[in-house]
């Protein structure tokens, strides 16, 4: 078990790197093709040996991406998986949010019975969950997915996004991995965007355990989201 936090500030994003909508369903297609290997390989490997609780790094954070619009209090009692396995199928494009947001990394290689844990905790607490790709040889067939979700057996799920791209930005090397992310303040004028701090914690541990971290560790402000889910969380 891994566990990092991290939380820093980098420079302004080159033109190309700038959020605009994406990625569309082709760009998926094409960029699950290019993870399947790495997705068969996840699939394979066992958990990586323990590591100290209090091992931390420090790195350049990437902005945060979102595929669906953040969950409201009022779809708390859970999602449909086959209506939100139609949407997402039939979604033309994918847009960059401005906001605080926390994100829970996770994969199908991790054991069942603590992704069955890690998706009650997120769903109690309304962070989104970020697969990397679906199950399967066909990157876009999400028949296998869906299957694989429902056999998890939970009454509720969280909100959960398929999205490689995330990965790739916030440079997520294992799963589980608990993100905060603080919104980019943009330099309209220049057309550049400055990348938000994230802090991040790898481990399988609690969620809860997770936002505590970053509340006793990370930055005032990422403390401060990471404080409003433990709040969130608390709350019948």
């Amino acid at each position: 078990m891994t566990l990092a936090v991290l939380g820093v500030a980098s420079g302004p994003l080159m033109a190309a790197d700038r959020p605009e909508d994406f990625p569309t369903l082709t760009a998926l297609e094409q960029k699950q093709r290019e993870l399947q290997p790495i997705i068969r390989r996840d699939l394979q490997q066992s958990p990586s040996a323990a590591q100290s609780i209090d091992e931390a790094y420090l790195r350049t954070a990437f902005p945060k991406i979102e595929i669906s619009p953040a969950i409201s209090d009022t779809q708390h009692a859970g999602i449909d998986i086959d209506r939100w396995v139609d949407t997402f199928e039939n979604a033309d494009a994918v847009r960059v949010r401005n906001e605080a947001v926390v994100l829970l990394f996770v994969s199908a290689s991790i054991p069942e019975k603590t992704l069955t844990n890690l998706l009650e905790q997120a769903r109690d607490r309304n962070i989104k969950v970020v697969f990397r790709g679906v199950t399967g040889d066909n990157p876009l067939s999400f028949s296998h997915f869906r299957r694989f979700l429902t056999g998890l057996g939970l009454n509720r799920y969280p909100e959960i996004d398929i999205n490689p791209v995330a990965f790739e930005r916030f440079q997520v090397r294992e799963v589980p991995a608990l993100i905060v992310s603080l919104p980019s303040e943009g330099a309209e004028d220049s057309g550049c965007q400055v990348v938000g701090r994230s802090a991040i914690v790898y481990g399988d541990v609690p969620v809860q355990f997770s936002l505590e971290r970053i509340v006793s560790e990370g930055e005032p402000e990422l403390a401060a989201v990471a404080k409003g889910y433990l709040i969130k969380g608390s709350q019948p």
